[in-house]
């Protein structure tokens, strides 16, 4: 979101390759998923198809940049919009993989089946690192088991093991969500991780895994 009224900042990541095409077998598997219903199914207000796009397309013409973009981002990048118009995109190369729970996990996490949550799997990651993890998430509680990998890993301030940015409360849409994660911010400074936050002052800002890492998720990177 790109508001001066809404207080919610994200961090994406641009992605080309055959990483796209993982993405595009996770976004099929929920589209075409049994536990997906049809809008017309649940929806209020039932429009005819072509008023529901003139409609569509009213909106979104409406929908305009809310503050300027800056020439330069904290990483002395150019808009991605600029790029794309200049034919020119900077990109940064790495390996990727896409880890996505199953749609069949609103029936339930069972013990067979939880290895394969999103969450397991990039713990599993994390463990497996060498040298650092670098996460980017603007929902992050760690819980017990996350800290006690933080922990394990002997990292400090000096040698930055672990990264970690996330919002604040001032760039956040879930509230919540950061108070599970403030629990454990002071616990994970005294492990040695590096905490950065999202501010809502913030007018653009990225997340570019670095040559030879190879990303978890979107937001995730280990090496």
């Amino acid at each position: 979101m790109h508001s001066a009224a809404a207080n919610f900042i994200d961090l994406d990541v641009l992605s080309a390759g055959p990483v796209v095409r993982e993405l595009s077998r996770a976004f099929d598997t929920y589209w075409n998923s049994e536990r997906v219903y049809p809008i017309d199914s649940v929806a209020t207000v039932r429009l005819p198809a072509a008023e529901a796009r003139q409609r569509f397309d009213e909106l979104t013409g409406r929908a305009g940049p809310g503050i300027a973009e800056r020439p330069r981002d904290v990483l002395g990048a150019t808009p991605v919009a600029q790029q794309l118009d200049g034919g020119a995109l900077t990109l940064t190369l790495a390996t990727a993989r896409v880890l996505a729970d199953s749609p069949d996990k609103v029936a339930g996490v069972t013990a067979a089946t939880s290895a394969q949550t999103v969450t397991d799997q990039t713990l599993r990651v994390f463990t497996a690192a060498k040298e650092e993890v670098n996460i980017a998430s603007p929902y992050f509680i760690p819980g017990e088991r996350g800290m006690a990998i933080i922990r394990a890993v002997g990292a400090t301030e000096e040698n930055g093991r672990i990264t970690l940015v996330t919002n604040s409360l001032g760039s956040t849409d879930e509230p919540m969500v950061y108070r599970g994660y403030a629990r454990y911010r002071l616990a994970m400074l005294k492990a040695g991780a590096r905490a950065s936050s999202a501010t809502s002052a913030a007018r653009s800002a990225g997340f570019m895994p670095r040559p030879r890492r190879w990303t978890a998720r979107p937001s995730s990177s280990a090496r």
